[in-house]
């Protein structure tokens, strides 16, 4: 799917929240007693950044089965959140959750600011290649929970980001946070 907008401060990114699934907490070494602890500390970090107009994307896998709790959690977070789906996510129960302003499998974001324009492709997975890729469009994945990054460090030097909430402290990212990381890696000579 294809979706412009015009920028605004406040458009937010994040995945892998993988809600009442205790194991994540020893595979991420997630520093929580348990997933109670987990929860909690998703829904203060997002409330503390996302406002009831803001724009986030969600890219993908949210609970690992309990969809009532997963609905009580969701019903918590502020903003306007756009749904791009994980392997672990049902698109059936998550549609049912009635929450997202769209539920997908894949994003191309345009963003203009100020006539500036910014394409991003948001997918749930790890993209070898991507539409305008040479062209500088970004592309944020979540999935591999920061450990491609780790096997394939070359891969994460150009315009690509692990947006797994594991690798931010369990807040979503802003665009303009964004862009300053790929601005960053160009400057190190890591950028394309």
């Amino acid at each position: 799917m294809k979706l412009t907008l015009q920028y605004k401060p406040n458009i937010w990114f994040t995945s892998d929240f993988h809600l009442s699934h205790s194991n994540v907490i020893k595979h991420d070494n997630r520093p929580f007693e348990n997933v109670y602890y987990m929860h909690e500390h998703i829904i203060r970090k997002w409330n503390e950044k996302v406002f009831a107009n803001d724009i986030v994307f969600y890219l993908g896998d949210l609970t690992l089965g309990d969809w009532r709790k997963a609905k009580q959690i969701v019903d918590r977070l502020k903003g306007k959140i756009y749904f791009i789906l994980g392997n672990h996510d049902k698109a059936s129960k998550i549609e049912r959750i009635n929450r997202f302003e769209l539920v997908e499998d894949y994003i191309e974001l345009n963003i203009d600011d100020k006539g500036k324009k910014y394409q991003l492709i948001l997918c749930h997975y790890p993209l070898l290649t991507w539409n305008k890729k040479h062209f500088g469009t970004i592309h944020l994945h979540g999935h591999s929970h920061g450990n491609l990054m780790k096997e394939f460090p070359e891969y994460y030097n150009g315009n690509v980001i692990d947006i797994s909430c594991n690798l931010w402290n369990y807040e979503p990212i802003e665009f303009k946070e964004i862009l300053k990381l790929i601005e960053e890696k160009k400057e190190d000579g890591n950028g394309i």
